[in-house]
């Protein structure tokens, strides 16, 4: 049973009832503005570079598409019943690219209550019915009171010598040769500047109108994990975000950090040109606080696929 919950805010809520949150369609213009702040990368910045690219074309972060979806659930009916924002995403994957002025209609369902919250899932279809986006998530629902919501017990933990690495090893452009399991890379500070969350909220979407936009934490921790690695687009995409937690909302002040843990990497067979490269990805304030963290998949280029070849390939 969820903590401090009144039951009647669990009787009204349309549990395995899809909810038809609208659409929402995103511009160039849109498309650009969210990647020069958030995600660094030219095929989120430059529609020129981008044309040249793998996609062909301009498309969307993760980070802005699940945001805007996310904002589609909050003003539509189910808005109501999430009060409190999202506290983590157990998945998100986005298994189509999102160009510039396709119209996406969003769907939530409530699934169950959880431990922690209520479960849900929000997909992203475009007008044919494809799935674009699908995002798992747990939300605390509407009368949860502070102890259901942030800050989380992990707020409380100390980065110690990892935050002092993040701070000093920023690098970026790397291949998948450099992605050597064990590696840390880092980036930062950067400082929220004032009126920054509301303006994300307002232009970008997440849980807006609750006080505490969770996806806000995600986009700062987007910017400073490309920040870190990948600015110099040698990165193609993600493939997956999995075991993504919000720990604590970053406020006007806060002077943020990033630490890049490298997982695994491999070389893939059926495209030996690039290859997979597992992260597990956490922003800090300079304080020590740990805002946010989650794992993440990212397809890589390879510097010089014929000279090199990983044991497990």
């Amino acid at each position: 049973m969820l903590k401090a919950v009144p039951l009647a805010a669990l009787w009204d809520i349309p549990w395995n009832t899809p909810i038809d949150c609208g659409e929402f369609c995103l511009s160039e213009d849109d498309i650009v503005a969210f990647g020069q702040r958030y995600d660094p990368q030219p095929i989120h910045t430059d529609p020129q570079a981008a044309r040249k690219s793998f996609f062909g074309g301009l498309i969307a972060s993760g980070a802005h598409t699940t945001s805007r979806m996310m904002g589609q659930v909050q003003r539509s009916a189910a808005g109501q019943h999430l009060e409190g924002g999202c506290l983590s995403v157990p998945e998100l994957r986005l298994p189509r690219p999102v160009f510039a002025g396709t119209p996406l209609r969003v769907v939530h369902t409530f699934l169950a209550p959880a431990s922690e919250g209520l479960e849900c899932r929000t997909e992203a279809f475009d007008r044919e019915g494809t799935l674009i986006a699908h995002v798992h998530s747990v939300h605390a629902p509407a009368g949860a009171g502070p102890e259901g919501t942030w800050p989380r017990s992990a707020s409380a933990v100390r980065a110690g010598p990892r935050l002092q690495r993040a701070a000093s090893a920023s690098t970026a452009g790397l291949w998948l040769e450099d992605c050597v399991p064990g590696a840390h890379f880092g980036s930062g500070p950067f400082r929220i500047a004032p009126g920054e969350a509301d303006d994300y909220s307002a232009k970008f979407g997440g849980d807006t109108g609750v006080g505490r936009n969770a996806w806000f934490g995600f986009a700062l921790a987007t910017k400073l994990f490309i920040e870190a690695m990948w600015t110099h687009g040698h990165a193609i995409a993600g493939a997956s975000v999995t075991n993504l937690e919000f720990f604590g909302c970053p406020r006007t002040g806060d002077e943020c950090l990033g630490d890049v843990e490298v997982r695994a990497s491999r070389i893939l067979r059926s495209k030996p040109s690039l290859g997979l490269v597992d992260l597990a990805v956490s922003s800090w304030t300079s304080d020590g606080a740990l805002s946010c963290s989650y794992n993440i998949s990212i397809f890589a280029k390879r510097k010089a696929p014929q000279l090199r070849t990983f044991p497990n390939a």
